[in-house]
């Protein structure tokens, strides 16, 4: 099962790694209308050694924005304490460290996080995640949102049918549809039910 999880993650980060396909991507989320793709940036955090921080995809836009996307088959609660990590490391490899020393205010991109989620648990076809919701007292003063999209076969979000994609990235995107399905669960001789994927 770990196998087949890695197969498909690498899958969404070799279809994601293409500028036009984020983009279409990108667009349905957000309601935009980005067509050039030299407005993006591939940030992704690929990793250098096996205890270095590496995500699935990604990218910057029109220098306004950080956006992170990740692709899961099982739910991860603590997916907005990885996103902070993914993001601090993010804006530490664009932003000149000595900027943060200077008594104006320096602008940086605005952080979005998304995970795209195909699994058996029975999730809504959006939800959010909140950082705060795993601090051990009251009082927190700091915050950070994951939208979870849930793309299961059963689940039929319209985020999918949103998506225009161009003649360039049809193909790819057939693919994904085609693998973002929720297997079947049949009967186990205990007669509990079990998923085939």
């Amino acid at each position: 099962m770990k196998a087949k999880r890695n197969y498909r993650d690498s899958m969404f980060r070799k279809l994601f790694n293409d500028k036009k396909a984020l983009l279409e991507l990108y667009n349905a989320l957000a309601d935009t209308n980005y067509r050039d793709p030299k407005a993006l940036r591939i940030a992704t955090l690929r990793g250098t050694f096996f205890n270095d921080v590496k995500n699935d995809v990604a990218f910057t836009l029109d220098g306004k924005f950080i956006i992170l996307f990740e692709h899961q088959s099982t739910v991860n609660e603590n997916m907005p304490l990885r996103c902070l990590f993914y993001a601090a490391k993010i804006y530490y490899r664009l932003i000149d460290a000595k900027m943060i020393y200077r008594a104006a205010l320096f602008k940086i991109p605005t952080p979005q996080f998304h995970v795209f989620y195909r699994g058996k648990a029975k999730l809504p076809p959006t939800m959010t995640l909140r950082l705060s919701d795993a601090f051990l007292g009251p009082g927190g003063m700091m915050e950070l949102t994951v939208t979870v999209h849930n793309i299961s076969r059963d689940i039929r979000n319209p985020l999918l049918k949103k998506v225009k994609p161009s003649t360039a990235t049809a193909s790819s995107w057939t693919w994904w549809r085609k693998k973002n399905r929720t297997a079947p669960a049949r009967r186990t001789p205990s007669g509990k039910r079990s998923a085939t994927a």
